[in-house]
């Protein structure tokens, strides 16, 4: 055990022995009062609003992550002066030093603040704003009415000063930056190399993502999943047994294969071609599923409002950090994708596999290493640190038609979800295994660079 995972077990520990001999066995931030026991809803409603505001904007996933990130890190930062135990991010992250500081000797109420921070940061990140502040109006309404004036308001003022320190780190992350940039100038012609993909033969998305400031790594480029395999089109080569393997499962696919396809898609926007109609699909993105998951196991715990945001923030962070660390390998490597390379050089049989075409739409970015495989195992590196092996059911889909699937732990959903891949037929097995490797390096990055709870 490292000397941050001890540091949190002790802490850990020592909250359980204090809250036992007082005969409460409660959260460590409901110290102050137990009106802070159910405050973690607000937080749980409008993370879910941002997920549904990112997926009616149409946010690309690393995109995404970026606002839950900046989001989730206002709110812990509007409320963690005020819960015992626990440390500010100021100093911590690339992105933050010298914020506003809440004076001790003044009462808050910190579900006001942080509810106020998260939704001024979120909305200001997004198309659909007003569907993120009427969320967060309707909240404040209610807590205005549990809650003095005087209080109130100078538990607003304090998010909203919280939200503008933040929003300054926003605007200089360099993400503005990429989006006057010139058109991507990818490389074409060479063998091996990622091309536009079927259906819709887009130009590569996010090509310059990378390049925007992360927040627990000096740079994208600090972690690396390792070379892929040498590219090849003899039938002999690691690199032909690879695509062969997926071309196999595409033809010989069970039924629990499809649905595992299937419901971890999780693609901004598939296109089905109808004749002349194109209907869009729109399903959560990698980034919204694990924010979604943090929901589920945080009500499941029935967490109170701190570490509820704790939760929020830290995974928010591996996932927007795990991005950018894969698509800095992505745009390095340029790996061709399974489509591309099964209808160019599986052409010595009888079969047209010029036709084949995997079972969910390829992403337009290169194959290696896999984005889903990355942030999944970044997240649930994360929320294993910090709730050990849990079970829980996941029913992120069931809105999109897909049914509940159940985990044992964390780690278990994210090689569902990284496996998954190759049954939908858009990533090579070693796709996704670096992008294991490199989540679980991004998620230990996390957890041992941001110490949210005091030893």
């Amino acid at each position: 055990m490292n000397r941050t995972s001890e540091h949190r077990s002790i802490a850990r520990f020592q909250t359980l022995c204090i809250a036992f001999v007082v005969g409460l066995i409660v959260p460590a931030s409901a110290f102050a009062t137990d009106r802070y026991a159910s405050g973690s809803r607000y937080i749980h409603q409008l993370n879910r609003q941002i997920i549904e505001t990112t997926l009616n904007d149409g946010f690309s996933p690393p995109v995404a992550s970026r606002i839950y990130a900046y989001a989730n890190l206002a709110a812990y930062q509007a409320s963690c002066s005020g819960f015992q135990g626990f440390r500010t991010l100021d100093g911590q992250l690339n992105i933050i030093s010298g914020m506003p500081v809440a004076d001790p000797k003044l009462e808050y109420d910190w579900r006001v603040s942080s509810v106020v921070a998260l939704s001024e940061v979120a909305s200001k990140m997004v198309y659909y704003y007003q569907s993120i502040d009427s969320v967060g109006a309707v909240i404040l309404d209610e807590l205005k009415a549990t809650t003095s004036a005087e209080v109130f308001e100078r538990s607003k003022k304090f998010g909203q000063n919280v939200a503008a320190g933040l929003l300054k780190y926003v605007k200089t992350d360099g993400f503005i930056k990429i989006q006057a940039s010139e058109k991507f100038d990818f490389p074409q012609g060479v063998e091996g190399i990622w091309e536009p993909t079927p259906p819709k033969f887009m130009d590569p998305a996010d090509p310059f993502i990378a390049t925007v400031r992360t927040m627990s790594m000096s740079s994208a480029g600090d972690l690396g999943p390792g070379s892929p395999i040498e590219f090849s089109t003899d039938p002999n080569s690691a690199f032909y047994k690879q695509a062969q393997e997926v071309y196999q499962i595409s033809q010989n696919m069970t039924d629990e294969q499809r649905e595992i396809a299937l419901f971890w898609n999780d693609t901004p926007g598939s296109t089905q071609f109808i004749g002349h109609f194109t209907p869009t699909q729109r399903q959560i993105n990698p980034a919204g599923h694990w924010i979604n998951i943090t929901k589920i196991v945080c009500e499941q715990r029935n967490l109170g409002l701190m570490e509820t945001i704790e939760a929020y923030a830290l995974v928010s962070v591996s996932i927007f950090d795990g991005f950018l660390s894969c698509w800095s390998a992505k745009y390095k490597y340029n790996t061709i994708r399974p489509v591309s390379y099964i209808n160019r050089y599986f052409l010595n049989d009888s079969i047209d596999h010029a036709a084949w075409k995997p079972l969910i739409e390829t992403p337009s970015f290169p194959e290696y290493p896999s984005g889903h495989s990355t942030i999944s195992a970044a997240a649930a590196t994360v929320l294993t640190t910090l709730f050990g092996p849990t079970t829980f059911t996941d029913d992120t889909e069931t809105p999109f038609g897909y049914p509940a699937r159940t985990f044992k732990n964390f780690m278990d959903a994210a090689q569902e979800a990284s496996i998954s891949r190759v049954y939908g037929g858009i990533h090579f097995r070693e796709g996704c295994d670096a992008g294991n490797r490199l989540g679980k390096m991004v998620g230990d990055n996390v957890m041992q660079k941001l110490i949210t709870r005091a030893s």
